[in-house]
């Protein structure tokens, strides 16, 4: 316990090696999000499947601030985050039943408190970690009290099962998200450089997804030519996505928050990378399942255009991604071009025009408009 302790020199903290190894369950529960969005396609289906990544996203959050303020591979938090590992293993793999309607109620109640623990283990090691700076108590005291609240949410959802289930998700969620602005910042610690990192990893993972959704879209199809190509336009797609992200925007995200001190700092951090990354990790996890069904058409020839779930995910990811992008830049106060939201609006025609034209050039238009956007974006 005499190694919990809070980061003293904050220039110096950089990710461990645990917090990459700690990454890695949300790999696959990133997976088991777009696998379910891919089995159950339907609005309910979509408004399932973003809350159980949202769940996924505030988890790994919590996890975030705690490594950027306390060591985390050390004594009793490095023996807790293997726990919080597993807890987070146990609901990746029952995300599929979560919302079931005939044996979710039992898998929902593991599932939901898997994610209690996880959530409540973090505020611990904060309070452990902080037991001797009166700023970090209070923090996490304030914080605490809507954390307590979307849990018991949560668990109620899961035991009632059903709309109820959703509704209080959704409730949890929101709450979840509202939370940290009750604590207006103040008390909290905070490594700029580490936690830049940090998020970048995560939206790395997250892109990952699209490489590993082409081959899980391409296995047991025939090799022809149509699917070649639509696979290498796939990645041409995430390569254009991850220049948009790393050529650029994120350094100049990184250098707004650390020119920002005490509780601006903190707020920043909060706004820019806890709550506006998950729209960009979002788009990523739609973009994936517009991938898995893109080489699924290619199968039935050149011609063939996307379904229109998929056409939906592309258009709608796409612009949540750019759109994200441009919103967290004017919020960290970093200059930002007038034709960026233009051209974040456009992915949205991706929509209509994903379901009549071929699978492949829908694919081709959204990595276009990726490039537009990065060669109209305000310089950094």
């Amino acid at each position: 316990m005499s190694q919990t302790r809070l980061i003293r020199d904050s220039a110096a903290h950089k990710v461990t090696t645990l917090e990459l190894f700690f990454d890695l369950v949300f790999v696959y529960g990133i997976s088991q999000v777009t696998a379910y969005l891919a089995y159950d396609h339907s609005t309910l289906g979509f408004a399932r499947g973003l809350l159980l990544a949202a769940l996924l996203w505030w988890a790994w959050v919590a996890y975030s601030w705690l490594g950027t303020s306390v060591r985390v591979d050390r004594g009793l938090v490095q023996t807790s985050m293997f726990v919080a590992m597993a807890a987070i293993m146990v609901l990746a793999l029952l995300m599929p039943d979560f919302f079931s309607e005939g044996r979710g109620a039992s898998v929902a109640m593991i599932a939901a408190s898997a994610y209690v623990i996880v959530r409540m283990m973090q505020l611990a090691l904060f309070y452990l970690a902080g037991r001797e700076d009166p700023g970090i108590i209070g923090a996490v005291l304030r914080f605490s009290r809507t954390v307590v609240i979307a849990a018991v949410l949560l668990i109620g959802g899961a035991y009632l099962g059903g709309t109820w289930q959703l509704a209080l998700v959704a409730v949890a969620v929101t709450i979840d998200v509202i939370g940290p602005f009750f604590a207006r910042g103040e008390g909290w610690r905070l490594a700029p450089g580490h936690f830049a990192e940090r998020h970048g990893l995560i939206v790395i993972i997250a892109l990952g997804e699209s490489i590993v959704a082409i081959g899980v879209g391409a296995a047991g199809l025939p090799i022809g030519a149509a699917l070649l190509i639509t696979a290498v336009l796939g990645v041409a797609l995430a390569c254009v996505i991850w220049v948009a992200y790393f050529d650029g925007a994120s350094a100049s995200l990184e250098g707004a928050l650390e020119q920002r001190t005490g509780a601006d700092q903190v707020r920043t951090a909060r706004d820019v990378y806890s709550v506006m990354h998950f729209l960009l990790v979002a788009g990523l996890i739609l973009i994936a399942l517009a991938m898995k069904s893109a080489l699924k058409s290619a199968d039935y020839g050149w011609q063939e255009p996307l379904p229109g779930y998929a056409a939906f995910a592309v258009g709608l990811g796409l612009f949540q991604f750019l759109g994200g992008l441009w919103l967290m830049r004017r919020r960290a106060g970093v200059g930002t071009a007038t034709a960026e939201p233009v051209v974040a609006l456009a992915a949205l025609l991706l929509i209509g025009i994903g379901t009549v034209v071929p699978a492949g050039l829908t694919i081709t238009m959204a990595a276009l408009l990726a490039l537009t956007w990065r060669a109209v974006r305000a310089p950094t």
